[in-house]
C-alpha cells in the first residue's frame, strides 16, 4: 500500500495512534495524550475519520510500512526540535496506562531508527 506523504501533523497523528493500538488496546490516558499532542499543534478542531480510516485494517508489514512512511513524513515536515518535542508525546503515550508493551516498544524503536537513517542521509 502506497500511502499519501502527509504534514507533520497528520503524520505525528497516524505514528501516535499507531502506539497506541499497537497492543490491541486504547485507554483513556492514551487518547488523552493523541487529544493534547492535536491541541498543541492545531488551533482548530480538526476532523480526522478519513485518517483514522486509512490505519484501521492495516496488519503486519503493511502496518509497519505504514508506519515507517509516516515517520519519514513528519521527518521531511519538521525540525529538529519539532521531532525533540513530538517524542516526548510518544514516550508520554508509551507511558500513559503505565504497562510498555513490546509492541509499543518496537513501533518507537522504529520511529528512531526512521529519522536516525534520515539523519545520517542529511
Amino acid at each position: 500500500m502506497e500511502a499519501k506523504k502527509t504534514n507533520k501533523l497528520i503524520a505525528g497523528f497516524h505514528i501516535l495512534n499507531i502506539i497506541s493500538t499497537a497492543n490491541n488496546d486504547i485507554d483513556g490516558a492514551s487518547d488523552k495524550v493523541i487529544r493534547d499532542y492535536l491541541a498543541h499543534y492545531s488551533p482548530f478542531k480538526l476532523n480526522l475519520d478519513d485518517e483514522l480510516d486509512q490505519i484501521i485494517g492495516l496488519q503486519g508489514e503493511e502496518l509497519e510500512e505504514f508506519f515507517v512512511s509516516k515517520a519519514s513524513d513528519y521527518y521531511d515536515d519538521s525540525t529538529y526540535e519539532e521531532r525533540d518535542e513530538f517524542l516526548q508525546f510518544a514516550r508520554t503515550l508509551i507511558r500513559a496506562d503505565e504497562d510498555i508493551t513490546r509492541e509499543e516498544g518496537s513501533f518507537f524503536k522504529s520511529l528512531l531508527r526512521t529519522w536516525n537513517s534520515k539523519d545520517k542521509r542529511n
